[in-house]
């Protein structure tokens, strides 16, 4: 099945970067990173819901000519969130995105509904405890995709 870990990643007050959840965002000083990772080679596109009255393409960036961004298995990706981060959209599939309409972006903010999700909190070590997220999509189609919503709306 296609899988997804994400987390939110932050500065602590002694300048080392930590995993947060949602709650925690509000207080974060300093840029805030979202990391993704897949399980297979997939395509993913983030989105945010903001001020705007469509969704914007945050990732992969507008001047990078292209419209989704090829991962391999087990690689983390950290991505600059932009300020005010609002709600996000990962979107995840197995071939590249094409070309978004008007009325597609309207609809990003509809959750695929048949997705397991998983949320974690551990202190693995005092030094590097994990706070992340995993969602798996249990079609095992070629055609499978994903699209999961987070919302840092303080």
């Amino acid at each position: 099945p296609l899988g997804l870990r994400y987390s939110l990643i932050a500065q602590d007050a002694g300048g080392r970067e930590r995993e947060i959840d949602a709650a925690t965002l509000a207080k974060a000083a300093g840029p805030i990173l979202l990391t993704v990772e897949v399980n297979q080679e997939s395509y993913i596109q983030i989105w945010k819901f903001g001020e705007a009255p469509t969704p914007e393409l945050v990732f992969p960036e507008k001047d990078a000519g292209t419209i989704s961004f090829k991962m391999t298995a087990g690689q983390r990706k950290r991505i600059p969130m932009p300020s005010p981060i609002g709600t996000l959209i990962i979107r995840v599939c197995r071939t590249p995105f094409g070309p978004i309409t008007r009325q597609e972006a309207m609809l990003l903010d509809q959750s695929t509904s048949h997705l397991l999700q998983e949320s974690v909190s551990s202190s693995q070590t005092a030094d590097r405890p994990e706070q992340a997220t995993y969602v798996v999509n249990p079609d095992l189609s070629p055609a499978a995709q994903m699209s999961v919503t987070i919302s840092l709306i303080p």
